[in-house]
């Protein structure tokens, strides 16, 4: 099952349940999924959809950041909420481990050897991650690669 198709069933159960805060991220979520599809004129793909869930969790993530400087518990609370919601649909992150191989075999692919070849390495690394390590995490990871070689 996609994270689209459990999307949707889950809004089914939480408008049975009543539990608010649940169906309104998830109605959240599967808006910004469906403008996404008309703005492209087809179905996403998971890589997309997972991506389009990463933007939902940082927007949260954002705001829980203001609600904390505004000291709004209410706000801290419910941001709180909706990140562990989204945060169950996305798949599990690749280790560090995991991303230094895959960063090791696409550098070997591009034979980059200076921090300067670190752009083209991104542009080849960051899909196949598809969205389950955080970009700067990855940067680092090949910064450093490219630095030892």
């Amino acid at each position: 099952m996609t994270i689209k198709q459990n999307l949707q069933n889950d809004l089914k159960v939480a408008m049975r349940d009543s539990d608010r805060i649940r169906r309104d991220t998830i109605r959240m979520a599967l808006t910004s999924l469906k403008l996404a599809e008309v703005e492209q004129g087809h179905e996403l793909d998971e890589s997309a959809v997972i991506n389009i869930i990463n933007k939902e969790l940082k927007n949260h993530q954002e705001a829980l950041e203001n609600a904390k400087t505004a000291e709004r518990l209410d706000l801290i609370e419910e941001n709180q909420n909706k990140i562990k919601i989204l945060t169950s649909y996305m798949p599990e992150p690749y280790s560090e481990d995991e991303i230094i191989v895959m960063a090791k075999n696409v550098i070997s692919e591009l034979g980059a050897i200076s921090k300067s070849d670190m752009g083209k390495v991104m542009k080849v690394l960051l899909p196949r991650l598809e969205g389950r390590a955080r970009g700067d995490q990855v940067s680092h990871i090949v910064i450093k690669l490219l630095q030892d070689t």
